[in-house]
């Protein structure tokens, strides 16, 4: 039977989505100025959004606006979408924000970059792998730091984020199967939001600077195992020793232990007799019964990393950037790489002595 890595042939990065918000009452002067630029444009109603979409040489710019009661809003706003952009689309904005739009004292009156989002598209050998690829991935993927009740899942797609929206908070998670033109793939697409982005000062200034391997995959998602059974037998035993119960090794301390612990695969797992729950979801079910319980396990003893998984990825990712040269390209990808195995090193060492980490 295949590993799963032989599945993959490469992982591309890429800036799928850049939305940009701008003060409402610069609408006029920009619209105009790119109406003059880049020509014709379509419109498209949707709800209470109005978007006219310009392409041009490569530039595809959506201006969306949204009908709104004004009057009830301090500081009102439009938004301009650069979808999979170039540097030169990128540079084209910031020129265009930088010439008719001047700087406020106040910064919540100037452009800022509300949404930002990082595609990584798994490739496959070949497009019938693409479904065990995105099977995999989404079991196995989850969001640092994400709160219990932040995945849902609607039809074919995951996602994770407040709430079990990718929209809401600091930053969120898609996982979709994508059809390319040329190819089709698995798409992880991490979405940073207003929060995350005024919170590490990412501003318009930056705008044309913006590569995907500045946001690592590594720093923001994990590949866990799922949760093991010496781990379901640990928490039946903590939660047994807090009812006042003893846990030394005899047979009805072992069958307490073993009922309680056949509960918790169930709440888990998903079931007894397979796993069905994803990690994330394992995850979530545990943090319910640590503070249920009142128990202090950590939940990263039991999921460990998927190291070979997490370390074929690095060897596989690519950047996707037209906007410089290959030599430039191949240098990118070598930073992204290096830096993306620093940080797994980093975090499989950590807590080690430094006995344990010359052993290893």
């Amino acid at each position: 039977m295949k590993n799963i890595s032989d599945y993959i042939k490469q992982v591309d990065g890429s800036i799928d989505r850049v939305e940009i918000s701008v003060p409402l009452n610069y609408y006029r002067p920009i619209f105009n100025k790119m109406k003059l630029d880049l020509g014709k444009h379509t419109t498209k109603k949707v709800k209470r959004e109005i978007r006219r979409r310009f392409i041009r040489n490569n530039k595809r710019i959506v201006v969306k606006t949204v009908r709104t009661n004004l009057r009830e809003q301090i500081n009102p706003r439009f938004y301009i979408q650069l979808l999979q952009p170039e540097t030169a689309a990128m540079q084209y904005i910031y020129k265009l924000l930088s010439t008719l739009v001047p700087l406020k004292e106040y910064s919540q009156f100037n452009p800022c970059i509300n949404q930002l989002e990082i595609a990584w598209d798994f490739v496959p050998h070949d497009p019938c792998e693409r479904e065990s690829i995105k099977e995999y991935l989404g079991h196995h993927v989850h969001l640092k730091y994400s709160r219990p009740g932040s995945i849902v899942k609607f039809k074919e797609t995951v996602y994770i984020g407040k709430g079990g929206d990718a929209r809401k908070g600091a930053k969120g998670l898609r996982g979709y199967p994508k059809d390319k033109v040329d190819e089709k793939v698995a798409r992880l697409e991490l979405q940073f939001n207003r929060k995350y982005l005024r919170d590490r000062n990412i501003t318009i200034d930056l705008l044309p600077q913006l590569f995907p391997e500045d946001f690592r995959l590594f720093d923001h998602v994990e590949f866990l195992d799922d949760f093991s059974a010496k781990g379901l037998r640990n928490i039946a035993r903590s939660v047994l020793r807090n009812r006042g119960y003893s846990t030394e090794n005899t047979r009805k301390s072992r069958f307490r232990v073993n009922v309680l612990a056949y509960r918790f695969r169930r709440m888990i797992h998903g079931s007894v007799l397979g796993i069905t729950n994803t990690v994330s979801e394992q995850i979530d079910r545990f943090k319910e019964i640590k503070y249920t319980k009142g128990i202090t396990v950590a939940v990263k003893t039991y999921c460990q990393t998927l190291v070979d998984f997490s370390l074929m990825l690095v060897d596989k990712m690519q950047v996707v950037t037209s906007a410089v040269s290959a030599a430039a390209t191949q240098s990118y990808v070598g930073k992204a790489a290096f830096l993306n195995t620093v940080h797994i090193v980093h975090e499989l060492t950590k807590g080690l002595s430094q006995a344990q980490y010359f052993l290893l």
